[in-house]
């Protein structure tokens, strides 16, 4: 076909013996076997589907876990400067951590503030004593599906010596 000519019609090529094949044509032939496997996918699916999703539902769970127990430890830590601060009393820094906590989304903690390893106050204790701020959370308010597999509690302390 040179330049200008139009292209050739399809009668053309059929008349020449060229195959002619149209969009009705089946350009695959099934295997001998596919009708007999034909649904096996769909039943391996339905076995492997529930499966794969509890697994991925578990990764999310530990990792949400994780996560809050690392903002436990990063508000003990917070609660803990807050205590050593000249002016700070057991109330403020409770109610520091738990408002730290409740920005989070994160309820049900439980804060303990100690001085030298034993109950007391924040606001009578001495150049040199130790203060501690320890969080403990249960494991079941951590959960972002109604769990029964997650036992026990989150724990995280912080100690600061008061200058």
């Amino acid at each position: 076909m040179s330049i200008g000519q139009r292209p050739p019609h399809i009668s053309e090529f059929k008349s020449q013996g060229h195959p002619v094949i149209n969009a009705t044509t089946n350009l695959r032939k099934r295997a001998p076997w596919y009708d007999a496997r034909r649904g096996a996918a769909i039943v391996e699916m339905a076995i492997a589907a529930p499966v794969l999703i509890l697994i991925l539902l578990g990764l999310i769970q530990f990792g949400y876990v994780f996560m809050v127990q690392h903002l436990l430890q990063n508000a003990a830590r917070e609660g803990c400067r807050n205590a050593i601060l000249p002016a700070s009393t057991n109330s403020s820094v409770t109610s520091g951590v738990a408002a730290m906590l409740q920005s989070q989304r994160i309820n049900g903690a439980t804060t303990t503030l100690m001085v030298n390893g034993g109950a007391g106050s924040i606001s009578k204790a001495n150049s040199g004593d130790n203060i501690v701020v320890q969080i403990t959370l249960p494991v079941a308010n951590v959960s972002i599906v109604p769990n029964t597999y997650l036992k026990g509690t989150l724990t995280a302390s912080c100690v600061r010596r008061l200058e």
